[in-house]
């Protein structure tokens, strides 16, 4: 049996190798172009001996979200060296910059890539990345074209003209990072997660080594802005050598006359998902907006510390997670396993998640003073105010994928409008007054009130019901209690900046303790039936290779 199959599978490799045409579905062999990119004939690249004894779905998922947790450490290690060489107004400008490029990068491939994990037709998913690559270059010249023509009045209307002479930068930036993006939806499909975390990787060095270096010569926001997209390039750079060196088979079976059809196939990915998509991204960066218009670009440069430090590192944790949840949720739903895998997942997430939300929220100022020095204290005050709504997205962004493998696009959309038109209304409230902390604070709410309607509508199209949510989260709430409580109680009664931050810095450790303990008794478990399953299936084997 065992001769049989060994013989089997070389010819199946000598063929691939006689046949230039043929695709590869991993790094590490070829299989015939009909049935590329398919799951169940895919190759997954090996993993290093420390991963070999875990799960499949725990190994990857410990590739990617450890190396992101690496990447984010870089940048909230380098952030309290940054916030002495730039200041306030630089990172305010910084944060316009950013999010001028962030609202067309959500739909820079019009959301094609989405479909090239889930498609089933392997030819249809090369045919898709090609296709993400050229509207990335039209969306790309689309911008420059937009911001050669209006791009002064739009900084002016936002106060900060000294933007202005970087905004050519800004069309090069959505070009690196779009065709990163769609590049990344293919290393998805093929469970390629160690390329993944080298990108990240790549460009979290490049970029912070840049800003870093320009800070100390010359400072300003030259530094910034050059560090964002060297990154970038780094990034794409780093991407483009994988698939050359694993991938270029990939597009030796392309038709021409196949693009536009795969086009038409999946439009409901660009007309329903670049819509939610673009209110997501625009309801997001509203604060930045409003508060450079109104306040000054002093304070849009706070928020903007405040998400780099606290929403950004989890959103990119989250999206790591969200990543192998998707590489493995079509499975998990052909095997009804779906409901237990998004369970799962949502315990997790929410045991990381919650005990940080509240460390944040009962000493974000005191921390934020601390570590980036007196005059960045407002910006712990609005990370304070925005720590539920930072709870709520880190557990739903992930979970999000329900949205393409359920095929609920239109409540995807719906929910993104109502999102969009209630932050507006909040926002446009807080034009009378003169109190940034209220407009943050009212903001930050509305989200947090959304987003929870979203992650229970999401746990529930899964399978699961809400009674199992809520049970879920107030076993968490009460399992961190004992680390939460004398925190709270100092907070109370002190208003001392290094007693509260050593207090916060200990429920920490105890969180994580129990974290680790109680997280590695699962993997524990895991590995002793992965390891019972494999004795089992080798006992068989050995019969059939004796007779």
């Amino acid at each position: 049996m065992t001769r049989s199959l060994t013989t089997t599978t070389s010819k199946q490799r000598a063929r691939g190798a006689a046949h230039p045409g043929t695709i590869t579905d991993s790094a590490e062999g070829p299989i015939s172009t009909s049935r590329a990119y398919e799951g169940r004939v895919s190759v997954a690249p090996r993993r290093p001996p420390l991963l070999e004894t875990l799960p499949r779905s725990v190994a990857d998922a410990a590739t990617l979200v450890g190396t992101t947790l690496a990447a984010q450490a870089v940048l909230l290690v380098s952030t309290p060296i940054l916030t002495r060489l730039y200041g306030p107004e630089h990172f305010g400008a910084y944060a316009v910059y950013l999010m001028l490029l962030a609202i067309p990068l959500v739909f820079v491939s019009w959301r094609y890539e989405l479909a090239i994990p889930v498609v089933p037709a392997g030819s249809d998913a090369a045919h898709l990345l090609v296709a993400s690559l050229f509207l990335v270059g039209v969306t790309s010249s689309f911008l420059a074209i937009c911001l050669a023509v209006a791009g002064q009045p739009l900084v002016v209307w936002l106060r900060v003209p000294e933007l202005y002479p970087y905004l050519w930068l800004a069309p090069a930036s959505l070009l690196l990072a779009g065709c990163v993006q769609a590049w990344s939806y293919l290393a998805i499909r093929r469970k390629a997660f160690f390329a993944l975390a080298g990108t990240r990787m790549s460009q979290t060095a490049a970029q912070v080594f840049v800003q870093v270096a320009c800070g100390l010569f010359s400072g300003g926001l030259a530094g910034l802005v050059s560090g964002d997209l060297l990154g970038r390039a780094q990034c794409a750079t780093f991407a483009t050598i994988w698939t050359w060196r694993h991938q270029r088979e990939v597009f030796n079976a392309l038709r021409p006359q196949m693009l536009f059809r795969v086009l038409l196939r999946y439009r409901q990915y660009s007309l329903l998902l670049s819509g939610a998509s673009l209110f997501n991204c625009l309801s997001q960066n509203m604060p930045i907006v409003f508060l450079a218009s109104r306040y000054g670009i002093e304070l849009a440069g706070a928020y903007a510390l405040a998400q780099r430090v606290t929403q950004y590192p989890l959103t990119l944790v989250g999206n790591a997670v969200g990543q192998v949840f998707l590489s493995r949720a079509r499975d998990d739903q052909r095997h009804e396993r779906l409901a237990e895998t998004t369970r799962r997942i949502y315990r997790i997430l929410l045991a990381i998640g919650l005990p940080f939300a509240f460390l944040i929220l009962l000493s974000g100022s005191q921390l934020f003073a601390l570590v980036f020095g007196s005059r960045w204290t407002i910006a712990g005050q609005f990370t304070t105010l925005m720590s539920p709504w930072l709870l709520a997205a880190f557990i739903g962004s992930p979970l999000s994928s329900l949205i393409v493998i359920c095929n609920r696009q239109r409540g995807e959309l719906i929910f993104q409008a109502g999102l969009f038109s209630a932050r507006a209304l909040a926002m446009t409230a807080c034009l009378g007054t003169n109190n940034p902390q209220l407009a943050v604070g009212l903001f930050g709410a509305v989200s947090a009130v959304f987003w929870c309607g979203y992650l229970v509508w999401l746990l529930r199209i899964a399978g699961n019901r809400a009674a199992s949510i809520l049970s879920d989260f107030l076993r968490e709430l009460v399992g961190i209690a004992p680390a939460i409580v004398p925190l709270a109680i100092v907070r109370m009664f002190s208003t001392d900046v290094l007693l509260i931050s050593a207090v916060t810095c200990m429920a920490a450790v105890v969180v994580a303790a129990r974290f680790l303990v109680i997280q590695g008794a699962s993997l524990t478990e895991a590995r002793t039936a992965m390891l019972a399953a494999k004795s089992v299936l080798a006992y068989p084997a050995s019969l059939g290779s004796r007779q």
